[in-house]
């Protein structure tokens, strides 16, 4: 066995014995079984495939030291191959994906924001990415979320993508995302997932109102001017409100009130850093 082997082996080791720990300690509502794989081409797949292994139950939790072909919304890529971030998906019993998305971008706030002791404290654009300020007006994406909901199981797959020690970036992602070692703070993959699974177990159980408060908290676009894309058409205004489960209001630069629907409309990324 070489060293890079044995340090992935004992990396599997540790990470499995820790995470089975956290489980039954915490006795998490949603997540029953928790797998670490010390490579995957993504998460998401892993994911859906254990639990057709599992003959189609949900409560799975699949994380990973190395993630190779990962993604976001869009098709947009979440690659990991050195093994900096933190990539975890985990199965539930389906629900509208704009409900299973913010329980997502909410957990990844609340575990970064408990794991820096609040020296860092997250926001959301909608949708589903989180994001960091940097300095004033400059923000850059530390977290995504993904959800999937595959005909074959008849499950939903939440996916969370967390930037954590990466020190670089090519290009263009240098002018869009960091990590939280970029933002001055160390803190233990490990930890990171477990806090975060811990978090999205208990995302998943506030009511709606809950989490739309929550939101609220760490909202970034209300009182922005954006542009959005609905049914093929792009809309620039200033984001009036948003109910991240129904959709938002817009404000045109004629006056015109537009309401947008959440399941059909998209944050157009490159007017909003």
């Amino acid at each position: 066995m070489t060293q890079e082997h044995a340090q992935t082996f004992n990396s599997l080791r540790h990470w499995t014995e820790a995470l089975e720990k956290a489980l039954a300690d915490s006795q998490w509502s949603h997540i029953s079984r928790v797998h670490v794989i010390g490579e995957t081409t993504s998460t998401q797949d892993a994911c859906r495939h254990n639990v057709i292994d599992a003959g189609g139950l949900p409560g799975v939790a699949v994380t990973t030291l190395r993630q190779h072909a990962g993604r976001g919304r869009l098709g947009r890529a979440w690659n990991d191959p050195e093994g900096h971030g933190v990539a975890c998906s985990v199965a539930v019993a389906v629900q509208p994906p704009e409900r299973l998305a913010l329980a997502g971008a909410l957990a990844a706030c609340l575990a970064v924001e408990h794991v820096t002791k609040n020296t860092l404290m997250p926001r959301i654009r909608w949708p589903n990415d989180v994001m960091l300020e940097t300095q004033p007006d400059i923000r850059r994406k530390v977290a995504g979320v993904l959800v999937e909901v595959p005909v074959d199981p008849p499950v939903a797959v939440i996916g969370i993508g967390l930037n954590v020690h990466q020190q670089k970036w090519a290009s263009p992602l240098d002018q869009i995302a960091i990590s939280l070692a970029q933002a001055g703070v160390t803190v233990s993959r490990l930890d990171l997932v477990t806090g975060l699974l811990g978090c999205l177990d208990q995302t998943l159980d506030w009511a709606d109102s809950r989490l739309i408060d929550e939101f609220s908290a760490r909202d970034l676009l209300t009182g922005t001017t954006a542009t959005f894309e609905h049914a093929g058409r792009r809309h620039t205004g200033v984001v009036l409100d948003i109910d991240p489960m129904q959709g938002l209001r817009i404000r045109t630069a004629d006056g015109t009130i537009k309401s947008l629907p959440a399941l059909t409309t998209s944050l157009i990324h490159d007017q909003q850093v």
